[in-house]
């Protein structure tokens, strides 16, 4: 019975998706592109219309879960709270088949990397337009990974890092004690090669 609410909600959501992109691209939209003549140059400026079809491309590529999709709005997208959003559902998707797909663990890491440091930016964004952070997974999954790959001394700036932004940890461990986790850990190592 569940499995019939969600699905015919699903359903609707699809179709009324579909239905708001064709009366948005039915309205007769100026050119994507206007220019600005500036110093003897031509210089192409972004209009709203050509912004909104970047934001509708972005949310189609996270409504599909489509990685590829989602690295090409990436591309395009110039807001920091969307840039967030799309860099929270890369990772999201690209954390857990790290092991399975080595393409999809170097993904992550790009994804992870970039995230991480455009997020002076993001916080900034955030904090003005809610008023505070939200959990961030970022931080702690690299350092996840970073630990992984035996790359410890990373991984600890990473916490630190999070530290010095006050971020949370979306995993509930808490950056201290994830340093003081990956410190055993890189120690337990270094006296396994000592013996």
């Amino acid at each position: 019975m569940l499995w019939i609410i969600v699905f015919t909600i699903l359903i609707s959501t699809i179709i009324s998706f579909f239905l708001w992109k064709k009366i948005i691209s039915t309205e007769k939209k100026p050119s994507p592109t206007e220019t600005k003549e500036v110093q003897g140059k031509t210089l192409p400026l972004i209009s709203p219309q050509h912004q909104e079809k970047v934001d509708i491309k972005a949310q189609e590529a996270r409504l599909v879960n489509d990685i590829d999709l989602m690295l090409q709005a990436l591309e395009h997208e110039k807001n920091p709270l969307n840039r967030h959003v799309l860099y929270r559902d890369i990772l999201a998707q690209s954390f857990p088949k790290r092991h399975q797909d080595p393409q999809m663990r170097e993904r992550f890491m790009n994804a992870a990397q970039a995230h991480i440091k455009e997020m002076p930016e993001i916080i900034s964004e955030l904090v003005d337009r809610f008023g505070s952070k939200p959990y961030f997974f970022t931080f702690s999954y690299y350092a996840i990974a970073l630990t992984e790959a035996m790359e410890f001394d990373q991984a600890i700036e990473i916490c630190r890092l999070a530290l010095a932004y006050e971020a949370k940890d979306g995993l509930g461990v808490g950056f201290e004690k994830r340093i003081q986790l990956i410190s055993q850990r890189k120690a337990r190592m270094l006296a396994r090669q000592a013996a």
